[in-house]
């Protein structure tokens, strides 16, 4: 079976034809009711919590670089979801190297298993943590324009970009806001 489409061509534009007929209208009393959508309480806590600004992904992103323990993604407001994770297991982590410096002092000076396994914790927590204070806030900004595009809400296009223009041997830097 196939199902022919015709296109109908009106001054310059053309339009597609549907072989199926156009759906009823609403009824009148339907137009001025506000229309109830229903969200997952995830869902509802993604658009309320909105998108991770440019500054707040910088921001959090330095601050995990230079400090860590989940800093970095409380400055994101993120600290609930991911950044506690950093803080408790950057501080047991730390906790356990002090506890195998100790160790190694009261040995006589050998390199303990405590300290080295908790060394290799730290680091590698520290690295995840720079890692998602630095990719997270793009997947979480695509997951809340999805969202609101999921909804009908006209998305919003706030961005902040380098820029560098070079011309007849000057060049001019700067900035470029968009929204």
């Amino acid at each position: 079976m196939r199902a022919l489409i015709g296109v109908a061509v009106l001054g310059s534009t053309a339009y597609a034809q549907s072989p199926y007929p156009d759906p009823p209208p609403l009824p009148p009393e339907t137009y001025d009711q506000p229309v109830v959508i229903q969200l997952s309480p995830d869902a509802a806590a993604l658009l309320a919590r909105g998108e991770i600004s440019d500054g707040e992904h910088v921001g959090g992103g330095f601050v995990s670089l230079v400090v860590g323990f989940g800093l970095g993604q409380a400055i994101q407001g993120r600290w609930a979801d991911d950044g506690w994770k950093f803080t408790v297991g950057e501080g047991a982590a730390l906790v356990g190297m002090i506890a195998g410096t100790q160790v190694g002092f009261d040995s006589g000076g050998d390199i303990p298993l405590l300290f080295m396994g908790s060394a290799l914790v730290f680091l590698g927590l520290r690295l995840w943590d720079i890692y998602d204070a630095v990719a997270e806030p793009p997947r979480h900004n695509a997951r809340v324009r999805m969202l609101r595009v999921q909804l009908g809400i006209k998305p919003s296009v706030t961005r902040v970009m380098p820029f560098i223009k070079t011309h007849d041997n000057t060049s001019t830097a700067g900035l470029v806001f968009r929204f």
